[in-house]
């Protein structure tokens, strides 16, 4: 095992990246829960423009150490190099929370940020409006959909991971907007959102609305599901930019 591994680091230093991967997954054979193994090869799979096979190894590292760090690096680089940066920006700061004596950590959170703000547009309006427009296609372009109605008082509930892969998706009108945002006001998804908590809300009504779950569609469905997942990803990379006690402060 050892010669095999040192082989395949060898390679890698030469920059050798096709060798060292086929060295890599000899040891891994042998010893598949060695992560430092798994990040050694995410990293020679990212030299070699591969990024899904770079993060599914990073992913398996993580899940044998979740505080691993070099896993949590190679997993902010890759999704990097995949242009997710608000993504990458999550895991860099996660990183740099363990180990904010490493500089990689403090120079990832700069370059994803820079990224992120040299990003043309806004990603996020830019990204629901796609998925509005991929259900309005697969309903039939038909938009005059009854909105499920708006409790006053009624509390706001929180996507689950159940919610993520079950739900329905349909949008809030346009009328309903003011009252919507003024009983959400103050929330703590709210501040993380904004008017894109509207969407979040109305996912979660329209998901127990009977009428359109009667007649289930499993394109319609597998939009829903992205829209969900996607605004449940900008939550989480807002939180981390902006934690609650900061929110409180300046309010």
């Amino acid at each position: 095992f050892q010669s095999i591994a040192a082989e395949a680091d060898s390679h890698a230093r030469k920059g050798q990246y096709d060798k060292a991967v086929e060295f890599y997954t000899l040891a891994l054979i042998i010893h598949n829960k060695d992560k430092a193994l798994l990040v050694s090869r995410s990293e020679c799979y990212l030299k070699l423009g591969n990024t899904e096979a770079s993060l599914e190894d990073a992913n398996k590292a993580l899940r044998i150490d979740p505080t691993y760090c070099k896993a949590i690096y190679q997993k902010a680089e890759t999704l990097y190099m995949m242009s997710d940066f608000e993504m990458a920006l999550v895991f860099f700061h996660r990183g740099n929370q363990l180990r904010p004596e490493l500089p990689e950590f403090s120079l990832g959170i700069h370059k994803a940020q820079e990224a992120i703000n040299n990003s043309i547009g806004n990603p996020k309006e830019c990204h629901i409006q796609d998925i509005k427009n991929k259900v309005r296609k697969n309903q039939g372009g038909k938009s005059g959909q009854k909105s499920t109605p708006i409790k006053k008082n009624e509390p706001i509930t929180s996507i689950s991971d159940e919610a993520t892969s079950k739900s329905s998706l349909g949008f809030i009108n346009k009328s309903d907007t003011a009252e919507f945002l003024n009983k959400i006001n103050g929330g703590d998804n709210y501040q993380l959102l904004g008017e894109l908590y509207v969407d979040k809300q109305y996912l979660i009504d329209f998901a127990n609305d009977k009428s359109f779950n009667t007649h289930p569609n499993e394109e319609i469905n597998k939009i829903i599901d992205e829209g969900l997942k996607y605004l449940k990803e900008r939550e989480d990379f807002w939180r981390q930019q902006n934690p609650l006690y900061v929110r409180k402060s300046t309010k």
